[in-house]
């Protein structure tokens, strides 16, 4: 993980949900080797770099700080949406538009959005009836990074398919989404012609892929909700007894304080064998 965030910042966010996990299965000396380990590769592949070229090193902190309302964000699909009430002059602006020209108070708020959904996705991994799968989480906090970013790039795409082959391997919506970002793909770049000066779509159609890309991805995140939720749906489990991504957490019980927490917020049972094995006979859409 410390060498993958040191390239991209991304796979550290995996250290979220690992956390949770450790804390339900009572693994918590594991997480904290995993934890030290990475972030004394990412310091051992950073620091010479960002000795030798200090400015080029925080350049991309400063970056990220600095950049408005990159294109395809769910940000400047509100910003279009605004548009179309309002000029965008001062006294004249929606709450996107607003938003774009005060970039600190769109970070910060940016950030707030990304905290609390990984907050339900914390709260969702304690209270379900089964400890989810890494994967599962894994990616659901990924979704939410790039759902609530102000910078949503193409190539992010690559962020999201290794974890949804193992949080969700079903064919149905993969596919439905992985057509929603070629199209995404084609749009970006038609958009980008026309940002030369050889338009090629109208805005609003650039608007639609960016829409389509971002349902579908919110659509995998609710299915992999349901999964999580109701762990007799999950594909992976008919296979395997628990996660076979998880390491150390596979096969691990539960802490005995998951079930009184489950109790004490009304939570309803964990799910019978009995009940599963039913699911599992049942047809799967």
């Amino acid at each position: 993980l410390g060498v993958g965030g040191a390239a991209k910042l991304w796979p550290l966010f995996i250290l979220g949900p690992l956390f949770v996990l450790a804390l339900r299965a009572k693994r918590l000396p594991q997480f904290w080797a995993a934890t030290v380990t990475a972030v004394v590769a990412w310091i051992a592949v950073n620091l010479p770099v960002a000795v030798l070229y200090r400015d080029s090193w925080f350049r991309f902190f400063d970056l990220n700080k600095e950049r408005p309302i990159d294109w395809g964000t769910s940000w400047y699909i509100g910003r279009f949406l605004d548009s179309k009430w309002n000029t965008g002059a001062v006294g004249d602006q929606g709450p996107f538009q607003w938003l774009s020209d005060h970039v600190p108070v769109l970070n910060n708020v940016s950030y707030a959005l990304t905290v609390l959904a990984c907050l339900g996705i914390a709260a969702l991994a304690l209270l379900a009836p089964r400890r989810p799968r890494v994967a599962q989480l894994a990616f659901l906090v990924v979704a939410a990074f790039l759902i609530f970013s102000k910078v949503w790039s193409q190539q992010y795409v690559l962020w999201l398919l290794p974890l949804i082959v193992l949080a969700r391997p079903r064919w149905g919506a993969i596919v439905a989404w992985s057509v929603a970002e070629i199209g995404y793909f084609t749009a970006f770049y038609a958009e980008l012609l026309g940002a030369g000066g050889k338009p090629v779509i109208p805005e609003g159609t650039f608007v639609l892929a960016s829409s389509l890309r971002l349902i579908t991805v919110a659509v995998l995140c609710g299915l992999v909700i349901r999964e999580i939720w109701r762990p007799e749906l999950d594909a992976v489990r008919r296979t395997y007894p628990d996660d076979p991504d998880g390491g150390v957490i596979d096969g691990a019980p539960d802490a005995s304080w998951v079930e009184s927490l489950r109790r004490r917020m009304r939570v309803a049972p964990r799910p019978a064998p009995d009940d599963e094995r039913l699911a599992e006979k049942a047809p799967v859409a």
